[in-house]
């Protein structure tokens, strides 16, 4: 995640594109992000993922959101599927 703003940006449109392509919700997020440990809702959530929120609890809510979904997708098969479809 080092790099600034730019990074951050780029993780916050990688995130909102998983949930998209995986027909996942900002709620469900929120409650695996609980089960990780660390504690939000779906008001702080959006604001991190538009870039209204920033500093250290929003980087750890995009680290954190971007590995569950990550593992999400391993485990479900959708990012073996959605790179063979031609779309990256």
């Amino acid at each position: 995640m080092k790099g600034g703003s730019k990074s951050l940006e780029n993780e916050r449109f990688k995130i909102k594109e998983i949930l998209m392509r995986n027909i996942l919700t900002q709620t469900w997020l929120v409650h695996q992000l609980k089960k990780h440990g660390v504690q939000t809702d779906q008001t702080e959530l959006s604001a991190v993922l538009n870039g209204r929120r920033k500093g250290n609890k929003a980087t750890k809510i995009l680290i954190t959101s971007l590995n569950i979904l990550n593992d999400y997708e391993e485990k479900m098969g959708t990012k073996e599927t959605y790179l063979k479809n031609g779309n990256s």
